[in-house]
């Protein structure tokens, strides 16, 4: 029977509804869970500091394949593995944190599904000014634990850094889990936060779009 690895970084429950199409698509094709296939699954359970054992542990059971829904979880695969084929499911920059060689060349055993978000962080920054052109603070949260949250991080600094009259970025990096920190940054958001999501409700980019979710959603 062949064996197909899945190293995901959250918990079942979430990390089922994201390859639930591969898997349906697998089965259609006859590769049945159980017969013709096995899935040896590893969940992280939202803990990345614990992907990189998990991902050794995968690798020594000796897979075939490993499926890494999260980009996340496919770099920490990539570094338990150089011969074993990997593939993501999604990401932002694989070729930054050295999951592939480039995108026209990847080279090595990692290919999959990017999406082009990381690149569009300064870009927010600049609509949002655009937006709320009065709009003195922006506060960036992002989580250290989180491989790719630094390069994204730094990016959206750098351009928040650039706005001219004294606007600033304000970065609040914490350990997951922290209930404490966390709730002080989001006592901050909830005590000066509120008239900037307002702004940005009302505004005409985004307002009909509110409003068809809300149309959508029953609200």
């Amino acid at each position: 029977m062949r064996c197909v690895g899945v190293l995901a970084s959250s918990t079942r429950a979430n990390e089922e509804v994201i390859p639930k199409p591969c898997f349906d698509e697998m089965r259609r094709l006859g590769w049945i869970e159980g017969q013709t296939i096995a899935y040896d699954r590893a969940y992280a359970d939202d803990r990345h500091q614990d992907l990189a054992r998990l991902a050794g542990e995968l690798v020594a059971r000796k897979p075939e394949l490993i499926c890494a829904p999260s980009q996340v979880a496919a770099m920490a695969a990539r570094e338990a593995t150089g011969t074993i084929p990997i593939v993501p499911g999604s990401g932002t920059d694989p070729v930054g944190p050295g999951l592939v060689a480039s995108l026209a060349r990847p080279g090595g055993n990692a290919t999959g599904v990017v999406n082009v978000v990381e690149s569009l962080a300064p870009k927010r920054l600049e609509l949002l000014r655009e937006m709320l052109p009065g709009v003195k603070r922006v506060g960036l949260l992002s989580d250290p634990t989180e491989p790719l949250s630094t390069a994204d991080h730094t990016k959206r600094m750098l351009a928040a850094s650039a706005w001219p009259d004294g606007r600033r970025g304000s970065g609040s990096r914490t350990q997951s889990p922290a209930p404490g920190p966390l709730r002080t940054v989001h006592a901050s958001f909830n005590a000066h936060g509120s008239s900037l999501y307002k702004g940005i409700l009302r505004h005409p980019v985004t307002q009909p779009r509110v409003r068809r979710n809300a149309e959508f959603y029953g609200n």
